[in-house]
């Protein structure tokens, strides 16, 4: 993820709650919760209120996919911690790439 110019890493943590998911997005020490988190088979997606949509996939320990928002879209990559793959509790450790804007 982009912070003050910088690429900074992320870790997105989610968990299955009954038939729900929530999630939460940790960047340095700031956390965010994620808002409509859903995983279905191998797809994923969840919301960064402010930021945009993330949706992609999940193949084996590796959660990969786009992100749009109204400012520019973008792509993001994460690696399951331990290896225990999206079926949660999981953390997945990675990068958010926004493209830039172009004026």
């Amino acid at each position: 993820m982009l912070r003050n110019g910088l690429q900074v890493p992320i870790a997105v943590e989610l968990a299955e709650a009954s038939a729900d998911w929530t999630g939460r997005l940790r960047v340095g020490n700031s956390s965010v919760p994620l808002e409509h988190v859903r995983v279905t088979g191998l797809g994923v997606h969840f919301e960064l209120p402010g930021e945009g949509a993330f949706d992609g996939t999940v193949a084996g320990n590796w959660m990969a996919g786009s992100v749009s928002s109204s400012a520019a879209p973008g792509s993001f990559r994460a690696h399951a911690r331990g290896g225990a793959g999206v079926r949660g509790p999981d953390h997945f450790l990675g990068s958010v790439r926004i493209a830039e804007s172009h004026r």
